[in-house]
């Protein structure tokens, strides 16, 4: 075999080996890629079975604070009826009006 052939097979075989030192390196990524994907996959299933299981108390408390809400509406409007009627300042009795209240319905 020339020398030129020998140097020839030696770089390519170089070459083989970089190829082979580079594909063990993906390889090395690919799996640890896959690792992180199982993992992330694990925290979004988790993730999910909280949402599913939070949605429902969420909902409750939606409803518990409409229902709060509907109460202190009732609440003022009880105390705004309780209050004493306001007084008519000498200029509107001078011009003779009476003052307006304003009515909060229920409902």
């Amino acid at each position: 075999m020339s020398k030129k052939s020998k140097r020839t097979i030696r770089q390519l075989q170089e070459r083989n080996q970089a190829l082979f030192a580079e594909v063990e390196i993906l390889h090395t990524k690919l799996s640890s890629a896959a690792q992180e994907r199982g993992a992330v996959a694990r925290e979004l299933e988790t993730a999910r079975g909280e949402v599913h299981h939070l949605r429902p108390r969420v909902e409750n408390l939606e409803g518990l604070n409409e229902r709060l809400t509907l109460m202190l509406s009732n609440e003022q409007a009880l105390r705004m009826k309780a209050l004493p009627p306001p007084k008519v300042g000498w200029f509107a009795r001078l011009m003779g009006r009476r003052p307006q209240v304003v009515s909060v319905s229920q409902g």
